[in-house]
């Protein structure tokens, strides 16, 4: 149950995440959202709750803390470059390569148990008889 949960929360948190950094970028016109950085925006909601940045009280009683606001500032400041353009159309690759010639140095597709092995022992060659012949 531990696991599972830890996985929901992580999970939620990457979509809050995203979707603070979406509403950031939205803010600023002919903004690509791409250009947000996503580990920006992890390190500012890690410093929002451990150094608790926008959770004071707010002085008056309409105004309410804007963490959103926070994390989306600090988005903002670090943009990512913008994308260079495409040169050529998206193409979906073939999936078979022209390099697949199968079985090139002919080696069987399955293999062959092996139920005996037969070892020969040759004696070595002396040196005298080396030397004699």
């Amino acid at each position: 149950m531990g696991l599972n949960q830890d996985m929901w929360g992580l999970l939620t948190l990457y979509q809050a995440l995203r979707s603070v950094m979406v509403t950031a970028v939205e803010t600023m016109p002919g903004c690509d959202p791409d250009r947000a950085g996503f580990t920006i925006a992890l390190e500012a909601a890690r410093d929002t709750v451990v150094s608790l940045v926008g959770t004071t009280p707010a002085s008056r009683p309409s105004s309410r803390s804007d963490l959103v606001g926070h994390i989306g500032v600090r988005v903002l400041h670090a943009l990512l470059p913008g994308r260079r353009l495409r040169l050529s159309a998206r193409i979906v690759k073939c999936g078979t390569s022209r390099y697949n010639i199968w079985n090139r140095d002919g080696r069987p597709r399955d293999s062959t148990p092996i139920t005996a092995i037969e070892i020969t022992v040759h004696p070595p060659a002396l040196p005298s008889e080396i030397v004699s012949s």
